[in-house]
């Protein structure tokens, strides 16, 4: 569906918009005001027929088709009344049939309302044909010629005319046409004249200073151009008008459909069609065109490609050799920039036959310079002719530069196989293959190498050899033993060099191993065991060896290595994982060299550990953890962590701990884990860390907040806890120490440790006359302590939304003061809604401290309401 709005003008006091469906900008409007008017001025009493204009509004978004008729109901001559259609202009542009638009202006009386349409498209029906006038003149001037601006006078169906001349353009062209069946004087649109009028033929005058052609409708022409016929047939006489055919308009590009120039450059194209079976050089005109388009149809390329097989093979058939090889190499550079190697490759097929009959001609062709690589597609098929008379080609193979001998030989097939049995061929690679490109040299010796097995070929066989990876190496030796078993001594040397040269010696060994040693096996095996990477990863891959052994030999390198090649070795994962449980001084040494990764590193710590003897374990569990505990670990690390204190048990460095894994390095994941490692710990470890729990503290008050974990919390409470009844006054201390720290750290879950903390605080303050020593730094403790203690308790609760609420509960029973504490909060702002929570929050305490918080809470609220 198109939708179509209308526009009607008419005399009203003036030539003006009577009605519209739609508003319009400024200059479209303009535009059609002006055109809806009378096409020149009516002499008087002159009549005229309901004509067409046709033309492009300034916006292009719409496309007008208008229908003008002289208005006799009015009393002031000249008057008209014109409906106009406005066509979205890709509709216009597009569509297969203009009849639908056409139907909307039939004549069937003046128009008085506009409104909106939908137009459905259809497909186009045969239009009768238009051949009573100088149409073939009309097309030379409209499309073969210098675009200009056409009259066309005394015209028999101007109507038919321009219906089939529109319909027959592509889309572009019709989009910009500005056209009118009838005109009594030039016409123009946003300052440029119409494309083209209809006029009477006594309107001539009037076009005296008409810049374009004047065109006699009854006047007979011969035709000036070879084309002529074909359009003037296919737009004006067939049934269904069309200026391309469809082969000739897959040519026109999105970016040029608006020029003419397309239709002359598509009708060449249809003649060089015709003619390249029996000149082959109009294949070169057709890919002229081709070139000269930016994108090109797939079926059109595709329809193309037999028709230049076909006409190469003629040419290099036909042609004298120094011809045909240049119309060879004009057909590949034109094929080259609009279509795939492949198709290339098919057309030029016929140079094989080409290079065998003339290889000096061959070679020269492939010794030209060719910097973007056009001509590769035709080496493999030049390789091949050159084969065919390998004799014959032979001197000037011989001869030619490296470069062109060693791309000739990589195409492989019979002229490689044939190059590999002559001596000659065989100096003269390698004497090419000296001054060649790595490139080169790596294309040439997939060809070529595989055919080089024998001694006298070594010459040629050794540079080629001395490119190869370890791989492809391997994979040589692997081929000299299927073809002679090794018995090209000659070939030792090379190999075994380039082995040394990438690192490949253990790998050789491994399968020169892999079977029992001949004598052509021995000479190639060219290495001893040394400390170094190499040897030891072919002693731990090599299968030929029992795990025993190669672990044994393996002991026995790192045993006698330096530190410095130790180190190397030890570094390698797959080397240190080999080491046998007899190694444990090897491997002892190693978690003290510090040359293990930290994953390495605890792998083999865990592996001493159940080798080594109490002191020896104590020693490398300290080792470990100094080093562990400031990273982080495998998964959480809280496992290891334990493990590693459980090992140290009564002997555990508290302070050492503490600084390496709690101070202020630490970032809050590894101190909440290392907090949970220590309360996870083995009995005798947790008993030394509970015994200086200060020493913790110490550590943690270095740190502005304890930003810890939910469990890390609870850890270091329990801590506090247990300190409370064996070390009470180690754990005032440490309580002091952390009550600044945790006051601040209202965003972390550190509540349970305010439970631990402040009660042994609070009722140290209750019991003495002055502020103790212990907990003197502590900000908020002023003259009236106690009452200070219980406002900053409470009012950092009401503010620390990641503290629990029974937490605070907890606090205030632990304080023996709960009625005070809680009620304290009552009093403050929000307490209501936070005893509730309290409430809430008491029923995951133990028994006793939520039965006294309910009963609590209960006297408070009693105590409020009265």
């Amino acid at each position: 569906m198109i939708p179509i709005e209308q526009q009607v003008h008419g005399y009203r006091q003036g030539h003006q918009l009577l009605s519209s469906s739609l508003s319009l900008s400024k200059a479209d409007q303009s535009t059609i005001d002006q055109l809806s008017d009378v096409a020149g001025p009516l002499r008087p009493g002159e009549m005229f027929s309901p004509y067409i204009s046709a033309y492009p509004l300034p916006s292009e978004a719409f496309y007008v088709l208008a229908r003008t008729w002289q208005d006799l109901t009015v009393a002031r001559a000249g008057c008209v009344r014109t409906l106009s259609l406005l066509i979205p202009v890709t509709g216009w542009a597009s569509a297969a049939s203009l009849r639908p638009f056409f139907d909307l202006l039939k004549d069937a009386g003046l128009p008085s309302s506009a409104i909106s349409v939908d137009v459905v498209e259809s497909a186009p029906l045969p239009l009768p044909p238009a051949d009573d006038f100088s149409g073939k003149e009309l097309l030379e001037a409209m499309f073969l010629e210098d675009a200009k601006p056409v009259a066309l006078f005394d015209t028999a169906d101007p109507e038919l005319v321009a219906e089939r001349l529109m319909t027959a353009m592509w889309p572009g062209l019709r989009a910009r046409l500005a056209l009118s069946t009838f005109a009594l004087s030039p016409r123009k649109v946003e300052g440029r004249f119409f494309d083209l009028v209809f006029a009477p033929k006594d309107a001539k005058p009037r076009f005296s200073d008409w810049p374009g052609r004047r065109v006699d409708a009854r006047a007979g022409r011969d035709s000036r151009h070879r084309w002529t016929g074909t359009i003037y047939s296919r737009v004006f006489i067939e049934p269904f008008p069309k200026l391309m055919s469809d082969r000739e308009g897959s040519l026109i590009e999105t970016s040029e459909d608006g020029s003419v120039a397309s239709l002359r450059i598509a009708l060449l194209w249809d003649e060089l069609l015709e003619k390249v079976d029996r000149s082959p050089t109009a294949a070169l005109g057709l890919l002229d065109i081709a070139n000269s388009r930016s994108t090109l149809s797939a079926d059109t390329a595709l329809a193309l490609t037999p028709l230049l097989r076909e006409a190469t093979s003629q040419a290099l058939s036909d042609l004298p050799a120094a011809d045909a090889w240049d119309f060879l190499v004009a057909i590949v550079r034109k094929m080259h920039a609009v279509y795939p190697a492949s198709a290339v490759k098919y057309v030029s097929e016929a140079a094989g036959r080409l290079a065998k009959r003339d290889p000096d001609g061959a070679l020269a062709l492939l010794s030209r310079s060719d910097p973007e690589d056009m001509l590769a597609v035709v080496w493999p098929t030049v390789a091949s002719g050159l084969a065919e008379d390998f004799h014959g080609a032979e001197p000037a193979l011989i001869s030619t530069v490296p470069g062109v001998l060693a791309r000739l030989l990589a195409s492989g097939g019979k002229l490689a196989e044939a190059a590999a049995t002559s001596p000659s061929m065989i100096s003269a690679l390698a004497r090419a293959l000296s001054a060649v490109s790595p490139e080169q040299l790596a294309s040439v010796r997939v060809a070529m190498l595989p055919l080089l097995t024998n001694d006298h070929q070594v010459e040629a066989a050794a540079p080629l050899i001395a490119s190869l990876g370890k791989e492809e190496l391997l994979a040589e030796v692997l081929h000299l033993e299927q073809t002679n078993g090794l018995s090209s001594l000659a070939y030792a040397g090379p190999i075994s060099a380039r082995a040394r040269a990438i690192g490949a010696t253990a790998s050789l060994r491994h399968v020169l191993l892999q079977r029992d040693l001949t004598p052509g096996r021995s000479s190639f095996l060219q290495a001893t065991l040394t400390p170094s990477l190499d040897d030891a990863l072919w002693l731990i891959s090599n299968t030929a060896l029992s795990v025993e052994a190669a672990n044994g030999y393996l002991l026995t390198l790192l045993r006698a290595a330096s530190d410095l090649d130790r180190r190397n070795l030890l570094g390698n994962e797959a080397v240190l994982d080999r080491v046998p449980d007899e190694g444990a001084d090897v491997l002892t040494w190693a978690v003290f060299s510090g040359v293990l990764s930290l994953k390495n590193y605890l792998a083999v710590v865990l592996r001493l550990l159940p080798l080594s003897g109490v002191e020896d374990r104590r020693r490398l569990a300290s080792h470990a953890l100094e080093r562990c505990l400031p990273l982080r670990l495998p998964d959480d690390g809280v496992s290891i962590v334990s493990t590693l204190i459980g090992v140290m048990a009564e002997r555990v460095d508290v302070g050492l701990v503490a600084r390496a894994g709690l101070g202020r390095q630490a970032d809050t994941d590894l101190l909440s884990r290392n907090l949970m490692a220590m309360g996870l710990s083995a009995e005798a470890a947790r008993n030394r860390f509970v015994e200086h729990v200060d020493e913790i503290a110490a550590a943690l008050s270095a740190r502005y907040v304890l930003d810890l974990s939910k469990e890390a919390a609870s850890s270091l409470a329990n801590l506090l806890w247990a300190a409370q009844t064996t070390k009470p006054i180690v754990a005032l201390t440490a309580s002091g120490q952390l009550l600044p720290q945790l006051f601040r750290s209202r965003a972390a879950p550190v509540s349970i440790v305010v439970a631990a903390c402040f009660p042994v605080v609070y009722r140290e303050l209750a019991s003495k006359d002055d502020v103790p020593d212990l907990v003197r730094f502590i900000p908020f403790l002023d003259w009236d302590r106690c009452k200070s203690a219980r406002k900053e308790l409470v009012d950092t609760f009401l503010v620390a939304s990641a503290w629990a609420p029974e937490d605070l509960a907890l606090t205030a029973f632990l304080c023996l003061d709960l009625d005070r504490i809680l009620g304290r909060v009552a009093e403050s702002h929000g307490g209501d809604q936070y005893l509730a929570h309290v409430l809430v929050g008491s029923q995951r305490l133990p028994d006793g401290p939520r039965v006294a918080t309910e009963a609590a809470i209960e006297g408070i609220r009693k105590a409020k309401w009265k």
